[in-house]
């Protein structure tokens, strides 16, 4: 099942609990907004620790873009102008009044719509996940009997600029990929390793990625497998 489908599935079904929906539709009313900055809390925020970035960005997206914030009681806030820092690991949202806002609350998930590429992020708090995990938000890539996820490392290097007193920052981003079946979250370090990981079906994962020349150089690599994999298992 496409990620796409999975978040509609998320926002539409019960899950367990009951949700609530608030502000559903493409602007958030300032009731809705004042609802949410009570439920999660809000720390005004000027970003003065990124102010000397010269490469990368703390941001999964720098802009802010709409989306939707989901907590673990069932509440979820539609139509929310926001971005994610994958440094810190918090989520900033844009107030009734314009201001950023920083929330100080745990939230279980973030779901993003990226407009230019038409597509629906989503992104699970580790708490959620399994709490044995490095703390973090991890992008949800594939959905099924095995989940597939995505980490955006971020780090941050600072240099002295040369005859300065100021330092410049830079932002690098790393990848790593998990998978999550049977209750069991576990870092795929390699592709390769990934039919040995699922073992019931390796022969034919092997065969797969010889194919489809998966190489595990991209994230379509990991997709790939991952969707032959569940499509293998859910198969009458």
């Amino acid at each position: 099942m496409k990620i796409l489908l999975a978040a509609f599935v998320l926002l539409l079904s019960g899950n367990g609990f009951s949700q609530t929906v608030i502000g559903f539709g493409k602007t958030s009313s300032g009731a809705a907004l004042t609802s949410l900055t009570f439920s999660v809390g809000g720390i005004s925020t000027v970003n003065a620790q990124y102010s000397a970035i010269v490469e990368g960005s703390a941001f999964y997206n720098e802009a802010f873009v709409t989306g939707k914030i989901m907590l673990s009681d069932g509440q979820i806030f539609d139509s929310i102008t926001m971005r994610l820092d994958l440094v810190d690991n918090t989520v900033h949202y844009l107030s009734a009044n314009g201001e950023e806002l920083v929330a100080n609350a745990l939230i279980k998930t973030v779901i993003l719509y990226d407009s230019a590429s038409q597509k629906v992020i989503h992104f699970d708090y580790s708490d959620f996940i399994t709490p044995s995990v490095e703390k973090g938000w991890y992008q949800l890539i594939d959905t099924g009997v095995v989940r597939l996820y995505k980490r955006h490392h971020k780090s941050i290097r600072q240099n002295k600029a040369y005859n300065s007193a100021t330092h410049e920052q830079y932002i690098t981003t790393t990848y790593e990929y998990y998978i999550l079946i049977n209750a069991v979250f576990t870092q795929v370090k390699k592709l390769k390793l990934l039919p040995d990981m699922l073992q019931h079906k390796k022969t034919e994962l092997l065969e797969y990625m010889n194919v489809h020349n998966l190489t595990g150089k991209s994230e379509k690599d990991y997709l790939a497998l991952i969707t032959y994999y569940n499509s293998l298992v859910t198969k009458k």
